[in-house]
């Protein structure tokens, strides 16, 4: 049972209901972070490969299967669903679990076009149920250690920020490639880095340029090599860049301050996926040594537990579904400008 106060859900008693639809990469992700979080329980998974569904159950062996979507949202098994299918679903998927009465968290990015966002914003006020994205990128350990270097003034004034992901390498043939399904390079990546920027720098934006090129990897849509500038009002400078092209990679972050610079270089002594591993943070000031940074500790289901605290409590989550949209408008102008050759955009934004 809930009510709503002020705009802002509260749930009188009992843990929230979960249900998971589509158990692909990040499934165990999200199950373990919910198992871990009080005042939310798994209830529900939805996939249509059984293999996965097993795999489920070994974590949350209470929870319910389904094989079929319409049929979990109908269920009243679950009162929010976590959205884990593909980009070019998440607004269809979105807006009927909404129309349903049901909380929303979605993958990122939060839809395919900003017009869909803004529909999805309009209909969670509409239904008073929660719209949220699922940024957790915003919550690794060297994003967020970089911000509270930033924050505290350990570079002076931040006025340069470049981001980059890749390497040289075939892609896989999956939807990630596929510009159709997942919205592009710009946006496979960009959903990811473009909200840590827009963390990083409250500024208003005056114009978004892209370029996409495809030089090598015919078997898939996306572009091999996607770059996106982003000029803020004040002069300050972002960018990003998501390659399949680079066979020497560019740091993962490279900021620069008034008083200093923060670099974050990629981690390639360990096994598995490099992206997925935290960067070794070094810290520059004017003429002093390099320092390299501890990585800060944190909880790594914030993002689950923020969300039970403001389904019970009401307390703000630091993630809103805004912020969200304007990363999707920030992409949608980027892949404008790139049909364009590189003609600078100004995106429509909600932020000032």
């Amino acid at each position: 049972m809930s009510e709503y106060l002020e705009g802002v859900i509260r749930v009188q008693s009992d843990d929230i209901r979960v249900g998971l639809l589509a158990y692909g990469a990040i499934g165990d992700e999200h199950n373990y972070a919910v198992k871990e979080s009080p005042g939310l329980q798994l209830a529900a998974i939805c996939d249509t490969n059984p293999d996965r569904l097993k795999a489920a159950l070994q974590i949350s062996p209470d929870a319910k299967t389904f094989s079929d979507a319409d049929e979990m949202l109908l269920s009243g098994e679950i009162d929010l669903v976590v959205v884990s299918t593909p980009p070019n679903s998440h607004f269809a998927w979105a807006k009927k679990a909404l129309n349903r009465g049901l909380h929303v968290v979605l993958e990122k990015p939060m839809a395919l076009k900003k017009d869909e966002c803004d529909e999805l914003l309009a209909l969670s006020k509409q239904v008073d149920r929660l719209l949220v994205v699922y940024q957790n990128r915003r919550f690794d350990l060297d994003f967020l250690t970089i911000k509270k270097l930033v924050d505290a003034g350990e570079i002076g004034d931040l006025f340069s920020i470049e981001t980059f992901v890749g390497g040289y390498s075939r892609p896989c043939s999956f939807w990630h490639s596929d510009a159709e399904i997942s919205g592009g390079a710009i946006f496979d990546w960009g959903s990811h880095f473009i909200d840590q920027i827009l963390t990083l720098i409250d500024s208003p934006i005056e114009h978004v340029a892209g370029l996409n090129q495809k030089r090598v990897w015919n078997h898939v849509t996306n572009a091999d090599h996607a770059h996106v500038n982003i000029t803020f009002t004040d002069g300050i400078h972002a960018t990003f860049i998501n390659s399949d092209l680079a066979a020497a990679r560019k740091p993962k972050f490279y900021l620069l301050g008034t008083q200093g610079a923060i670099v974050g270089d990629w981690d390639e002594s360990g096994s598995g996926s490099v992206a997925d591993l935290p960067a070794i943070i070094s810290l520059y000031r004017e003429e002093k040594a390099v320092e390299i940074v501890p990585l800060i500790n944190d909880d790594p289901y914030s993002f689950h537990r923020s969300l039970s605290s403001f389904l019970h409590q009401g307390i703000e989550m630091q993630v809103k579904a805004d912020q969200s949209r304007d990363v999707v408008a920030i992409m949608e102008a980027a892949e404008e400008s790139a049909l364009k050759k590189g003609v600078p955009v100004t995106p429509s934004l909600l932020r000032s």
